[in-house]
């Protein structure tokens, strides 16, 4: 195995890193600014007449509560096109879409004229990260982490989101009941159903609860957007590990991926909304 061989797959990943980060990272500001106009020009054009003149006399109130409205909304808007998504591939499961079949079969046969013993190596290493055990021993040293920092509220969210996400995981490959694709042809060994991808969803959900933790540590915007690069491409790569060995359909991967960004989009869109709530209730105590 040459040096060249063995280090290609370890260069195209960090070079899909630094994209990432990149894209990300130049993205973001405009896209910010295009959504602040557009939800100012929402309001703007909701609140007249009678709910201008209203808005106008608990201007204060609206004020203090529209971030938590726009958490909601945007947590749904998300939710809502990664869901379709998702069941677009699990209505074209159902009927049995020979068009998703060909495209499974060319994708899984294409991977098995690629392999080579670096790609191998790299991809087995995520395939053990993204197990259900990796990802579990990760959510216990972060939350005990929190626990210690007192950082209780944030401990439980991360706990129940992974837990809950792990459940709903079994509960989706419990009701389509797919077939892995012919394990003869896999390098790995793998059991239990396939749609969606468990390595998939349970990578999104964990590296997208840890990621928006870290967003609520981090604030400037180099490192923010490096950690949301890290996070995509360690799910990428773990969700491309199961493709390559063999042991999944792309399908699965892009459905593990869009139902664990449906939880994990839902679970911090909400926890975000109540702790917002939280305080301004407080807030509102203190002065009364």
């Amino acid at each position: 195995m040459s040096l060249l061989t063995t280090a290609a797959p370890v260069v195209l990943l960090s070079i899909l890193f630094l994209l990432v980060w990149g894209a990300v990272h130049l993205a973001y500001p405009a896209a910010a600014s295009l959504g602040r106009r557009s939800a100012d020009r929402f309001f703007r054009f909701v609140l007249r007449g009678r709910v201008a003149r209203w808005s106008g006399e608990h201007g204060e109130k609206i004020g203090a509560w529209l971030p938590v409205g726009t958490i909601l909304v945007a947590g749904f808007v998300v939710a809502l096109f990664a869901g379709a998504a998702f069941l677009e591939i699990a209505e074209a499961l159902q009927e049995e879409s020979e068009g998703l079949a060909r495209f499974d079969q060319t994708i899984h046969a294409s991977v098995r004229d690629i392999r080579n013993a670096g790609a191998t190596l790299l991809f087995l290493f995520f395939t053990h990260a993204g197990t259900p055990l990796s990802l579990t021993i990760i959510v216990i040293v972060v939350s005990s982490g929190l626990a210690l920092a007192r950082q209780f509220r944030r401990a439980i969210f991360l706990v129940v989101t992974t837990a809950l996400g792990g459940i709903l995981s079994r509960m989706l490959k419990a009701i389509f009941a797919r077939e892995r694709p012919d394990l003869a042809h896999a390098i790995r060994h793998a059991e239990g159903f396939a749609f969606p991808s468990g390595h998939a969803m349970g990578s999104t959900v964990v590296f997208g609860a840890l990621l928006y933790l870290a967003l609520r540590k981090l604030h400037a915007w180099p490192a923010r957007s490096a950690a949301i690069a890290l996070a995509i491409t360690f799910v990428i790569a773990v969700s491309l590990s199961r493709v390559y060995l063999g042991v999944h359909w792309i399908s699965d991967i892009t459905a593990g991926v869009l139902a664990g960004t449906v939880w994990v989009v839902a679970a911090a869109a909400a926890y975000e909304a109540l702790r917002r709530m939280s305080r301004l209730r407080g807030r509102r105590r203190s002065t009364e």
